[in-house]
């Protein structure tokens, strides 16, 4: 099914109140698990420049040093900031040659040239691979696997055991009759089993006998839950007993957060030692639905499920040691506007902007380059255009959400511009010779990897599908898709993906354009504001330093005290990526290691004062 609805990868979240020796926990947290960045919500100071802009090579390529050279001498790039790659002329590599031939010669060479601290995105060019597979498991990584899958079964068969019991001793008359086909589902059941009998309980008027019987729920509740099932069951506090205090509460979901943010940063670092201290913290705090959690987490990181990428997206993590970041699925990404609402004051890795110069030829490359000049001085011209599909946002589905940002794009360019706009809002496309003609911008849903001869793109036009796979290929003769074939075609920036991205991962459309209409950021900043996820499938083609609308006014014809983006959240609007504070990312590195040592030493010291606590009680 294309443009799939699906969860994500999750990271920590740092609790509000932790135990002593917390803030250096946080610190290692920030190294090996983007929790938060020097990104803040002010004023949008300036743009992204030409001196903060690096240019990947592959010195291989002839095409590829054409048009790197060319970048640079049209936009005024430094020709030390050109980093030259001995990397294969294909668009697909392995993990271990992006790590040694991309990743680790590119942090090298910054170094080396003083440029590790300055540059904020990465250009990269034609004959630049466009997608990185898996990696394969390692031997350690397929034993981890086998034990992963051995405590999940034995974990599935005590939380049948626990479901059989409250069967019995807790019968109704609507028992689910068919059995769970996953933990996921049977976890559901349990959950809705056990809040079923509390309820039961609480209408019981047999006080002596519901005694009895709370007792024997609140076991198989902390046996099912952990921790969790006594809090939620412990309300109002008892004062009579010493565990149950205001007091004592307060301290149990204080180690529970605390919990869980080490086992968020053991699982980002995974060894024998740290997977061991994982699932201790996992079993005491979180009982059998997070150790169930937790197996379901291991294999796939362990298996590497949706562990691909495209280049562009993962050398967002250019400064991510491997190893020091789970690399099955998405990330989070801080740079997105929603994600980052504070200041920090502890330095943390950064995370690159990065887009692409690339087309079915290294002549439409550069093209692209040279309308986006023309763009800026001339201005962009043409029409609007929103191919939407009538869908109904009060179904709340993701689809719908997405319809209706159409719409709410096309009527904020009614509303602030002087744009001809057009709507399609039926099941029917722009797809025929002629229907989208002068594009200056378009957005719309698809026929999938089947592209529609229907548009012609004026200088500096921008637009994007949203469909699943319309980047897995820009070279192939062959290749049906949106962004080849839109690059071929003259588009001037677009996004897509070389994967199943999930539909997610797009930019909500008005917040993308909300923010490029500011004439505050570039292509790249908005992009990078707009878009939830890194380490993933989505690309970006087209000048990064490209913005349409600077100097044109439309910023004084909107909300700018607003946060432009999905939700009208009173904010003010993100400040721009390029204006955020940089740290020299190698001496982060060495900072963080120096620190991950002694923070392991603390989560030990958190173990052992957890268990002598549940002894003395």
């Amino acid at each position: 099914m294309p443009c799939k609805v699906n969860a994500t990868r999750t990271t920590a979240s740092l609790p509000k109140n932790g135990a002593k020796g917390q803030r250096s926990i946080a610190r290692m947290a920030l190294g090996v698990q983007i929790l938060y960045l020097f990104t803040a919500v002010g004023p949008a100071i300036g743009s992204l420049t030409a001196d903060q802009v690096a240019i990947l090579v592959n010195g291989n390529s002839p095409d590829s040093i054409a048009v790197a050279t060319h970048y640079a001498r049209k936009r005024g790039v430094p020709l030390n900031h050109l980093i030259r790659l001995d990397l294969p002329r294909r668009e697909t590599i392995t993990r271990d040659v992006y790590e040694t031939r991309l990743r680790i010669p590119t942090t090298r060479i910054l170094d080396e040239r003083g440029l590790a601290g300055k540059i904020r995105t990465l250009v990269t060019t034609y004959d630049i691979p466009l997608r990185v597979k898996a990696p394969r498991p390692t031997k350690q990584e397929k034993q981890w696997t086998a034990n992963a899958r051995t405590i999940q079964a034995e974990t599935m068969a005590k939380l049948h055991s626990i479901k059989r019991q409250l069967l019995e001793r807790f019968p109704h008359a609507d028992m689910p009759k068919t059995p769970p086909k996953t933990g996921q589902e049977l976890a559901g059941q349990l959950r809705r089993e056990i809040q079923r009998a509390y309820t039961a309980l609480e209408r019981s008027n047999d006080s002596s006998t519901s005694a009895q019987s709370l007792r024997e729920l609140v076991i198989l509740s902390s046996q099912f839950d952990g921790m969790i099932a006594l809090l939620n069951n412990q309300s109002p506090p008892n004062p009579s007993h010493p565990s149950y205090t205001s007091q004592a509460l307060r301290r149990r979901h204080q180690d529970m957060n605390t919990a869980r943010f080490m086992i968020n940063i053991l699982n980002a670092v995974p060894s024998d030692a740290n997977r061991n201290r994982a699932y201790t913290l996992t079993r005491h705090f979180f009982g059998l639905s997070g150790i169930l959690r937790l197996t379901s987490q291991e294999l796939e990181a362990h298996t590497y499920k949706d562990g691909d990428a495209s280049i562009d997206s993962e050398l967002s993590l250019l400064w991510w040691e491997k190893g020091t970041f789970v690399v099955a699925g998405r990330m989070p990404n801080p740079l997105y506007a929603r994600n980052a609402p504070q200041r920090t004051n502890t330095a943390t890795l950064p995370i690159m902007m990065v887009s692409r110069l690339d087309a079915p030829s290294p002549e439409r490359a550069m093209h692209l380059v040279d309308q986006a000049l023309e763009a800026e001085q001339k201005g962009l011209k043409g029409t609007v255009y929103a191919d939407a599909r009538g869908l109904d946002e009060n179904g709340r589905s993701a689809y719908a959400v997405y319809d209706q940002n159409l719409r709410d794009m096309a009527t904020l360019f009614r509303q602030i511009t002087p744009y001809d706009v057009v709507v399609e809002n039926t099941e029917r496309r722009f797809s025929n010779p002629g229907d989208a003609p002068n594009v200056a911008t378009y957005v719309g849903w698809y026929k999938l990897r089947s592209y529609e001869d229907a548009f012609t793109f004026q200088p500096g036009a921008i637009g994007y599908h949203m469909a699943s796979a319309e980047a897995i290929s820009i070279h192939n003769f062959w290749e049906k898709g949106w962004c080849k074939n839109a690059l071929e075609r003259g588009i001037t920036v677009t996004l897509g993906s070389t994967g199943e991205p999930f539909l997610d991962a797009f930019p909500r459309p008005k917040a993308f354009f909300e923010l490029l209409l500011t004439g505050r950021y570039s292509v790249v900043e908005a992009y990078y504001l707009t878009s939830r996820y890194i380490s993933w499938r989505m690309v970006l083609f087209g000048d990064p330093l490209y913005n349409p609308w600077r100097g044109r006014g439309f910023d004084a014809q909107q909300p700018v005290t607003q946060m432009p983006h999905e939700h009208a959240v009173p904010q003010r609007i993100p400040m721009a990526p390029s204006s955020l504070s940089l740290h020299n990312p190698l001496e982060i590195m060495q900072q963080l290691k120096h620190e991950r040592t002694a923070t392991l030493r603390e989560v030990d010291q958190f173990i052992a004062r957890v268990k002598s606590r549940s002894l003395g009680q």
